[in-house]
């Protein structure tokens, strides 16, 4: 029961990790700000050559906020090498004010976190076979001082 218990608090803290890289992830995104006069024309242009970047994962589009006067779209990418990818597509399209590509981390930070996965699966499966193999020591345990009762029952 406790190596379980050890494999199940281990599980949860690999979860809550994975949680947090999903956060840092998540941070790596291009703001394509549209010029105030911008026809619809060249805003669909804009948005199907977005929609035609593999690298795009998530795009959101925001119209004319409280403190900025302009619309723009919010691209969300996989990897931080994907944000110059996007601003070479989108460079020179008519309508485009402004680009930002936001790398909020270092590559190596990305590395580690990376490392610190694979260093979390081979944990992982250590701590399994552990497990499985504790259990089953357990098990054989437990019928041993029995074998004598055992073996006279298949007698009967």
């Amino acid at each position: 029961m406790s190596t379980l218990f050890i494999l199940g608090l281990f599980v949860l803290f690999m979860l809550n990790l994975k949680m947090g890289i999903i956060g840092i992830y998540s941070q790596f995104e291009v703001r394509v700000t549209l010029k105030d006069n911008i026809k619809i024309t060249d805003q669909q242009n804009i948005r199907k050559k977005i929609e035609a970047a593999i690298v795009v994962t998530y795009i959101t589009f925001e119209n004319n906020t409280p403190l900025s006067s302009s619309s723009s779209y919010i691209i969300k990418v996989n990897v931080p090498d994907d944000i110059p990818k996007i601003i070479s597509q989108l460079n020179g399209l008519q309508g485009i004010n402004k680009i930002n590509g936001t790398q909020n981390f270092p590559r190596n930070i990305l590395v580690t976190i990376k490392i610190i996965q694979w260093i979390g699966v081979i944990l992982f499966l250590i701590l399994m076979v552990a497990t499985f193999f504790l259990i089953k020591c357990t098990m054989k345990l437990a019928i041993y001082p029995r074998l004598n009762e055992i073996s006279i029952m298949q007698y009967l």
